[in-house]
């Protein structure tokens, strides 16, 4: 998945503070402060840019010790455009 999204960290960062929901599942923001991880259109308090990670992996975010935040509900597939991004994403590199 890296491959096919390569956003820079400032590039997510700025998808995070816009609460852009056209990147949900396709990254997911990590809190090391708080072991938190969010979609990029969580509506909770932003983080200070230095206590964050960004994952593409439910998996690998989740194996790092962070829990799922309980506003976002990262780890449940709310969006039916998700597949639909990645299809996009894929097609246009």
């Amino acid at each position: 998945m890296e491959d096919i999204l390569n956003l820079s960290f400032d590039e997510m960062w700025d998808k995070v503070m816009a609460c852009d929901q056209k990147y949900d599942g396709l990254f997911f923001t990590a809190v090391k402060t708080t072991k938190i991880y969010c979609r990029p259109s969580c509506k909770s308090r932003k983080p200070k840019k230095i206590n964050v990670d960004f994952y593409y992996d439910i998996n690998k975010v989740e194996h790092a010790g962070f829990r799922a935040c309980k506003r976002c509900q990262p780890e449940v597939d709310h969006s039916p455009r998700t597949e639909l991004v990645r299809n996009v994403t894929a097609f246009l590199i």
